[in-house]
């Protein structure tokens, strides 16, 4: 959806236009004062920015929504991904360990006599 030219209201700098628009990227320039700025399109419409069109902000707010949900979905799939292989390389350490001790030789518990000579 292309958005260049639309007004946005920011809870800080302001009304602004959209001036430019990449994939994941929209530049705003607000006022003077606080000029251009950038933001992750479209997550920035579910926390800083609103579109002043009504209609293209519930749209937008939707996409926000749904991308915000895949990347948390993203984020819990690869902590999970990284426990399982945490816990694999914890069980191979411990196999690892086991198995060492089993094989190590069995360590003699006889001393060599100690003899002195004059």
């Amino acid at each position: 959806m292309n958005l260049v030219h639309e007004q946005v209201r920011h809870h800080q700098f302001g009304i602004g236009s959209i001036t430019d628009q990449a994939e994941k990227i929209i530049t705003v320039k607000f006022s003077d004062e606080y000029g251009i700025k950038r933001f992750q399109y479209p997550l920035a419409f579910d926390q800083y920015l609103i579109l002043c069109n009504a209609g293209l902000q519930s749209i937008i707010h939707a996409e926000a929504r749904l991308l915000a949900e895949q990347i948390e979905s993203e984020r819990k799939r690869k902590e999970e991904e990284y426990r399982r292989k945490e816990e694999e390389r914890i069980k191979n350490i411990r196999s690892s360990q086991t198995t060492s001790k089993k094989s190590a030789p069995a360590k003699s518990s006889t001393k060599k006599a100690s003899s002195t000579s004059k």
